[in-house]
């Protein structure tokens, strides 16, 4: 029901909605740029409040997945899938570009996502520290963001896109570059697969958290070359 005053109160609510959206990646921009110029912790795997720092941004992260999530089954549930996912509703409605990421309609996207964040968190965190980690995590929900809305308005009519895909394909993006060639082969056929067999998936939101993993691990490997001298162990 309040989803519907929101339509009604129209070119106001787009307002509202426009200048979180504004101050949001205002701020989510400052933290980009300060996390490039910072030195780089050099103690990739070793650092214990590194790791201990991406295990609590994991779990406050679910957190809030499950919140928007049991939010869906209250009194405003309307209001917080329309108001935060990308959809033809508001398509002017630049703060889904962020809040698309913490909506899950459906149990099962749920479980898998939530699954694949603590188990792709878990293997990431001896390989990076955790100002990169919270990098990877702007730059993919931004720009999974702005890829999939740009994409969706142009190329469709009617949609609802929601899921924090985007940041785990940015989580898979950055440990690609640590698995062997053959290893690399046998998951992209079965991401092939996943994605040609499962209907409804965002492909756009994957391919783009995927591309942004790569360039952060690039990013970050170069800094930690450029400081120590040493490589980052490849495949």
């Amino acid at each position: 029901m309040l989803f519907y005053i929101f339509i009604l109160l129209g070119d106001f609510t787009v307002y509202i909605l426009n200048s979180l959206a504004f101050v949001l990646l205002f701020y989510l921009s400052y933290l980009i740029f300060y996390i490039l110029k910072k030195e780089i912790n050099l103690n990739i795997g070793q650092n214990s409040l590194s790791e201990k720092n991406i295990n609590l941004f994991t779990y406050i992260l679910i957190s809030f997945v499950l919140l928007f999530y049991l939010l869906q089954y209250s009194p405003i549930a309307d209001s917080v899938v329309g108001l935060l996912s990308i959809n033809h509703f508001f398509i002017h409605n630049m703060l889904s570009i962020i809040g698309y990421n913490f909506i899950h309609i459906e149990f099962l996207h749920l479980f898998l996502n939530l699954l694949f964040l603590y188990l792709l968190s878990k293997t990431i965190k001896g390989l990076i520290n955790f100002d990169y980690f919270l990098l990877l995590f702007i730059l993919s929900i931004i720009l999974t963001g702005l890829s999939t809305y740009i994409y969706y308005n142009l190329f469709h009519e009617k949609f609802v896109v929601v899921g924090l895909s985007g940041f785990i394909y940015s989580l898979f993006g950055y440990l690609w570059s640590f698995i062997s060639r053959r290893d690399k082969f046998i998951n992209m056929i079965f991401i092939l697969m996943v994605h040609f067999l499962v209907p409804n998936i965002a492909f756009i939101s994957h391919l783009s958290g995927f591309i942004v993993g790569l360039v952060v691990f690039y990013i970050f490997s170069y800094k930690f070359e450029l400081k120590t001298g040493k490589v980052l162990i490849t495949n």
